[in-house]
C-alpha cells in the first residue's frame, strides 16, 4: 500500500532511494533536501502521487550546498526541478525547517493528509 513520508534533509535522499526500488508513495513533502545529480529523484516523482518540497533560504547553508561534494557547481540550486510544488520559506534556516509550530502556521500538514 502506498504511503506519505516527510523526509529532512537526507532523508530526502534516501525516499528516493527506496522510490527506486519500488516504494509506492502517496503524498512525499521533502525538506532542505539538497539538490543532487546523482540522486534518482525521477524515481521519486514518478512513484509519487504528489510531491512537494519545502526549502529554507540562504541562511540553509546544507541545502544550498549540497551539490558541492560532487563537483557540479549547479550547488546554488534549492528548487527540486521534478517536484510538483516548491515552497520557499525564506527566513528560515535548515533547523528550522522542520518545527512543529512553522508546519501549524504554514498549514504544511495538508501537502501529506
Amino acid at each position: 500500500n502506498p504511503v506519505s513520508v516527510i523526509a529532512h534533509s537526507h532523508g530526502g535522499q534516501v525516499v528516493a532511494y527506496a522510490a527506486s526500488f519500488g516504494l509506492m508513495i502517496n503524498k512525499v513533502v521533502t525538506v532542505a533536501t539538497p539538490v543532487r545529480s546523482e540522486i534518482p529523484y525521477d524515481r521519486l516523482s514518478a512513484m509519487s502521487e504528489s510531491w512537494a518540497h519545502i526549502y529554507g533560504g540562504k541562511r540553509d547553508y546544507v541545502q544550498i550546498f549540497g551539490e558541492l561534494k560532487a563537483m557540479n557547481f549547479r550547488f546554488l540550486q534549492r528548487e527540486m526541478p521534478l517536484a510538483d510544488v516548491n515552497i520557499c520559506e525564506p527566513e528560515a534556516n535548515h533547523s528550522e525547517l522542520h518545527v512543529p509550530e512553522l508546519w501549524d502556521s504554514k498549514h504544511w500538514w495538508s501537502l501529506v493528509l
